[in-house]
């Protein structure tokens, strides 16, 4: 069968399912767990702020939405702070 033809019975196909919007404490659950998942894959704060300021990653975007960029930032900083603690001092070693 051709690519560009969707096949129904293929349990290999591709799919995307639209899911409820998560209520205020799952969406905060999601939000921590993104943010912590990419500090510690060495994301700086600019990096994981772009990944939640743009609409195609759909979840983080629907919680920079909801909770704010200040909320956003703050969850980076305490992840860096637990996870890269030398992350957050200057060449010198200072804070």
């Amino acid at each position: 069968m051709p690519k560009d033809e969707w096949d129904p019975e293929d349990p290999h196909e591709l799919m995307s399912v639209a899911l409820p919007a998560p209520d205020a404490a799952a969406q905060e659950a999601l939000g921590r767990a993104l943010i912590e998942e990419l500090v510690r894959l060495a994301y700086d704060e600019q990096e994981v702020l772009r990944i939640f300021s743009s609409s195609f990653y759909a979840g983080a975007h629907a919680v920079l939405a909801a909770r704010g960029e200040d909320w956003v930032r703050d969850r980076i900083r305490e992840s860096m702070a637990l996870y890269r603690p030398m992350a957050l001092r200057g060449a010198d070693g200072r804070t």
